[in-house]
């Protein structure tokens, strides 16, 4: 979509100045419109397949959301470690049952829970 507003933008502007220059030239009102019909479709078919063309080379990421891109990648960095299979082989060998969940192995000692009584609670400055 974003493709395709940058390039109805662009579209726009030659348009614009195919208007600018047909009216500075003195031609006539029907070729006026006939040009800038003709030059702002061109323009919009030639800037969408530039654009096209290079988001398909990855040189651009228009349409991609930066936030869902970093999930994915780090989504696709943990099926390729799942799938190397050095978990599946180290309990097999320790002969435990890989249907455990792996949260009733060892907790997490990492991440505790907030709590109100630990939390530091700022104080107003006083108008003096």
């Amino acid at each position: 979509m974003v493709k395709f507003k940058l390039s109805l933008l662009l579209a726009v502007i030659a348009a614009l100045t195919v208007i600018l220059a047909g009216l500075t030239s003195g031609a006539r009102f029907s070729t006026i419109l006939l040009r800038t019909l003709a030059g702002g479709l061109v323009s919009l078919v030639c800037v969408y397949l530039i654009l096209l063309f290079a988001e398909s080379r990855e040189w651009l990421g228009l349409d991609t959301n930066p936030e869902l891109q970093a999930v994915e990648d780090t989504t696709a960095t943990d099926e390729e470690a799942a799938a190397s299979g050095t978990d599946a082989q180290a309990a097999a060998d320790a002969g435990q049952d890989m249907s455990e969940p792996e949260a009733a192995e060892a907790p997490a000692e990492g991440f505790q829970p907030m709590q109100a009584a630990s939390l530091e609670h700022m104080e107003v400055p006083s108008k003096t």
